[in-house]
């Protein structure tokens, strides 16, 4: 997908230059990108189903034999999944951003150096955004590790109180999210600018 840009602008002139059957490649290429994402998404799920479900007894396993309560044990093989997740999800979206950058440099230096320079920035101020996001993250699993010890053997004020920390905390989680969701955006609409300017 990362060459897709280079394919489109030729695409793009030949239609410019009246060379349809050019234009016509240009499809070709990009049902063969469909084709191999498709692919490497169902070789992707089950490599890491695979990776998951070899990691969760042991964890389970490892619990037991540290004397750890059922609702630790529990998180933690919810927090192996989410790790494995990082590398299924989001590192392909890293060498993505990586390549598009790339590919920018070597067609739109401008635009390349722009996306760059945007890019380094996103990069220096991650590892705070990462640091406040993991204190959360850690403060949610500890509350996860105590659910079912909670729901055992504590009364309803309890409960209710357990129920709304985990949801203010991960409504607090869903709006740093979001905020970095609008961030990204709104580099890329400072981008776009400087594409068309």
């Amino acid at each position: 997908m990362l060459a897709n840009p280079l394919f489109a602008r030729f695409a793009v002139d030949s239609i410019i230059r009246g060379d349809a059957r050019s234009a016509l490649f240009y499809a070709v290429i990009v049902s063969a990108f469909w084709a191999v994402g498709a692919a490497r998404r169902t070789v992707d799920t089950r490599t890491f189903t695979r990776i998951y479900a070899d990691l969760a007894a042991p964890v389970i396993l490892n619990q037991r034999l540290q004397n750890q309560s059922t609702s630790t044990a529990a998180a933690r093989v919810v927090l192996a999944r989410e790790f494995i997740d990082l590398f299924e999800k989001h590192v392909p979206t890293l060498v993505s951003v990586v390549g598009a950058v790339a590919m920018l440099l070597a067609i739109e230096p401008w635009i390349g150096v722009a996306s760059l320079g945007t890019a380094v920035q996103c990069m220096a101020l991650l590892p705070r955004f990462a640091q406040r996001n993991q204190s959360l993250h850690q403060r949610l699993n500890d509350r996860l590790e105590k659910e079912i010890g909670l729901a055992a053997k504590v009364g309803t004020i309890t409960l209710k109180r357990h129920y709304h920390v985990l949801s203010k905390l991960r409504i607090h989680l869903s709006n740093r999210e979001a905020g970095a969701f609008l961030f990204v955006g709104s580099v890329a609409v400072v981008l776009f600018v400087i594409v068309i300017s």
